[in-house]
């Protein structure tokens, strides 16, 4: 299918999709270390991530001001198994709230465990820390990306992004805050700098580092492009940006992360 909007071309592929199993949880504070149990034996070597047909979206929120915690994940399932085995850690864990079964896709809007408990604990530690005093909710969420997903990104013919899957699974750690008074703004940021910096410090000392950043959980200030191809894809992609945007208007004028370059304010 290719699709004509104003000028450019672009081609979608389409894929019919069968019903799969999913849906989301939510679990009470008291689960936490379930929790995170759960996901340490997941992404662990011979884990539910190794099973190509499931994926699942852990978070975790945490109130400053409160102390109260909160877990839940969304998972995803290709196929009608209403209690596949790759997720069995999480569904042994007694849910709050729970929308999960079978349904269309459309319907579903030794290493390993250092990292779940370095997030948890540097991101919990600084919230207390720097946040205490400021009305907020933090979270965290952790993304599997696959050797199955960057195998089947190749297939499809590949991209800028160009990861290589004999480097193994890896874990995106996506960190937010959602607060409502401007003057908290740089406090915020302090601490989302702060607890991003230590973890990156943390996981280097431990050989566990992924030098990628994903694009759609970036913050302002962080560079995701040069991490392309581990730093490869940016000559290209800037030789690209040259040859069809000679005067820079998507460099300059357009928000957005920039080819090796800094964050582009609206």
């Amino acid at each position: 299918m290719r699709l004509r909007i104003a000028g450019p071309s672009t081609a979608f592929m389409c894929y019919r999709l069968t019903r799969l199993s999913g849906g989301s949880v939510q679990w009470g504070a008291k689960a936490t270390q379930q929790y995170l149990d759960a996901y340490t034996a997941y992404i662990a070597p011979g884990g539910g991530i190794d099973d190509a047909n499931g994926n699942l979206m852990p978070d975790f929120s945490y109130n400053p001001m409160t102390g109260t915690e909160s877990s839940g994940t969304v998972y995803f399932y290709n196929g009608n198994d209403p209690s596949p085995k790759a997720f069995e850690n999480f569904t042994a864990i007694p849910t709050v709230s729970s929308e999960v079964g079978i349904m269309n896709f459309s319907a579903i809007v030794s290493q390993t465990e250092f990292f779940a408990s370095l997030v948890h604990r540097n991101f919990v530690g600084n919230a207390k820390l720097q946040l205490s005093e400021v009305n907020c909710t933090v979270g965290f969420a952790l993304e599997p990306m696959t050797v199955a997903m960057q195998h089947a990104t190749i297939a499809s013919g590949g991209g800028a992004i160009s990861l290589n899957p004999s480097k193994g699974n890896f874990l995106v750690a996506e960190i937010y805050v959602d607060w409502s008074n401007p003057n908290d703004d740089q406090i915020v940021k302090a601490f989302l700098t702060s607890t991003i910096a230590e973890m990156e410090e943390q996981t280097k000392a431990k050989g566990l580092y992924y030098p990628f950043k994903w694009l759609n959980d970036t913050g302002i200030g962080e560079n995701p492009i040069s991490s392309y191809g581990y730093g490869a894809s940016l000559s290209k992609l800037r030789a690209i940006s040259k040859k069809y945007d000679p005067n820079g208007v998507f460099q300059k004028l357009v928000p957005g992360f920039k080819l090796g370059f800094d964050f582009a304010g609206v």
